[in-house]
């Protein structure tokens, strides 16, 4: 562990206060969308604050987006009112999740179990990585105050068998706490070529972690049965040499290229460095098809010259790496990659055509 480093990330983390505070839903009032009311307090209301509200209220985001097209913008503020007086006389009680440097109101919860608080967690972390000799390969602050460190263990490093290929990685446990998403252990793994990182949430080892006894003993238990195959998933290897054989669909290639501009300053141009769409753009257009027109389920079903392997790997080098793009969220990006890695690409599903 580089304690210097770790010492400057850990009074940061710890710096974002998220407070809590229990409350009726009848103690709140709904200014708007962006503002609350507890008890003569204004708070500013986050979108997933107003989400959480939404959604205890059984008012989803899509049926409120949905009211709001049919009935004008102007329904919005009837809506507002409508919650305000169901909150108004409901004995539920939640939890407000505060950020206390910005008054905000990060996110709303049924139950106190629902967020473990930054110090607490960061204390079992720190023990697991000592315990379980993981050396610390990256972390992230997030400005909600929310946090992950991918760690990776010194003797954890294996070779791909079975198919040419001079792969190999190394793998570690991801740690993550978020006032929005919870608290979470998801397997992480390091490409050893160019130390590419990638957060797995599809494998038996992720666990989301609620602040009781029972969830306690099953993030131990799953940690200590990562340990014993030094933390390398099970599913690992026969979904990375499935993955190797299958190229990226249109939509795999476009959906990509979208997180990469999601969170970072990247140009079209640059992009294709890591999500190459030129050459495949140009087939289709030389055969008289706009790739642009293609509906979803064309896109799914839509041949790229991009194997499956790479497109992932040029996502996870994108966040690994520091290559001026002002990359915002790389842990996100680490996440989509891990989703990519455990769904089946979707041109494995086609089906060979015996009329040619």
């Amino acid at each position: 562990m580089k304690k210097f480093d770790y010492s400057t990330f850990k009074q940061e983390v710890l710096a974002k206060k998220i407070g809590r505070k229990s409350a009726s839903l009848s103690e709140l009032r709904l200014i708007s969308d962006s503002a609350i009311d507890y008890n003569g307090v204004i708070l500013a209301l986050s979108p997933q604050g107003f989400s959480s509200l939404l959604k205890m209220l059984n008012i989803s985001k899509q049926l409120r987006t949905n009211l709001i097209k049919q009935y004008g913008a102007g329904f919005a503020d009837n809506l507002v009112s409508t919650l305000s007086r169901a909150m108004g006389v409901s004995k539920d009680n939640v939890i407000l999740l505060i950020d206390q440097r910005k008054r905000t109101v990060i996110n709303i919860v049924a139950s106190s179990e629902s967020m473990i608080s930054n110090e607490s967690f960061l204390n079992n972390v720190e023990n697991i990585i000592g315990d379980s000799k993981l050396e610390i390969d990256s972390m992230v602050v997030r400005d909600n105050g929310g946090f992950t460190i991918s760690t990776v263990g010194d003797n954890s490093e294996w070779g791909l068998t079975g198919v040419e290929s001079t792969e190999s990685f190394k793998f570690g446990l991801n740690f993550d706490n978020d006032p929005v998403k919870g608290t979470r252990l998801m397997p992480y793994n390091q490409r050893l070529i160019c130390t590419n990182g990638m957060i797995g949430q599809g494998f038996v080892g992720v666990h989301q972690l609620e602040n009781n006894k029972s969830s306690w003993d099953e993030f131990y238990n799953k940690i200590d049965t990562l340990k014993k195959d030094n933390f390398k998933p099970i599913e690992f290897s026969s979904t990375l040499k499935s993955i190797m054989t299958s190229d990226a669909s249109l939509d795999e290639l476009m959906s990509a290229r979208n997180i990469l501009k999601a969170n970072s300053k990247i140009t079209d141009e640059e992009l294709e460095t890591y999500a190459p769409l030129g050459a495949t753009d140009l087939a289709y257009r030389t055969s008289g098809k706009d790739i642009e027109e293609f509906n979803k389920d064309q896109k799914k079903n839509a041949k790229t010259d991009v194997s499956y392997w790479d497109l992932v790997n040029g996502i996870t080098d994108f966040a690994s790496h520091n290559y001026g793009y002002s990359v915002s969220n790389p842990d996100n990006l680490q996440r989509f990659a891990g989703r990519m890695f455990v769904k089946k690409p979707d041109l494995t599903n086609l089906v060979v055509n015996p009329f040619k």
